[in-house]
């Protein structure tokens, strides 16, 4: 009786040993199966994300063009109602403007061409102003805001005053 024992021991180990390598080659490609739908699914979401950044200067101008115009002509009015159906457009295709207005500066979102010194404490690190508009494909940066931001400045910094430069 213990030889059969050992003997059906000794057979079970190998397979026990295959069935844990069968179990880890399984998960295996079932993550890579997953992981392969993803990278498909990402390909296609942001497939247009190329032809979408070249669109987006014409966007901006045409924002410009309407905020130099006369607010009472034809031309106005012919502005505002292709600037709506190009923002309708975008925003099917999934484009958003990255909001700044008043929020802290964010890296992710955001790049930083300018600093604005300021002594109010709750201003620091905050948008002062947008330079350039940023938008979001989904939930990816297509391109970041360009904005100027509010630096904290102590009294023992360095103010130049009008005094100061009388004086050289």
């Amino acid at each position: 009786m213990k030889k059969s024992a050992i003997k059906n021991k000794v057979e079970s180990e190998p397979s026990d040993e295959l069935q844990a390598k069968y179990h880890r080659a399984l998960a295996d490609y079932q993550n890579l199966s997953k992981q392969s739908q993803k990278d498909k699914s990402d390909a296609i979401r942001y497939a247009n994300s190329a032809l979408l950044n070249d669109i987006l200067p014409v966007y901006e101008y045409l924002k410009l063009s309407l905020s130099h115009s006369d607010e009472n002509s034809n031309v106005t009015e012919g502005l505002k109602y292709t600037l709506n159906l190009f923002q309708k457009v975008l925003e099917q295709h999934g484009i958003s403007e990255i909001e700044v207005s008043g929020k802290e500066f964010n890296h992710h979102t955001m790049d930083a061409v300018e600093t604005l010194a300021t002594e109010d404490p709750n201003q620091d690190h905050r948008v002062a102003e947008l330079r350039q508009a940023g938008y979001l494909l989904h939930d990816r940066v297509l391109r970041p805001a360009r904005v100027v931001v509010y630096k904290l400045v102590s009294d023992t910094d360095f103010k130049p005053s009008i005094e100061h430069l009388d004086n050289k």
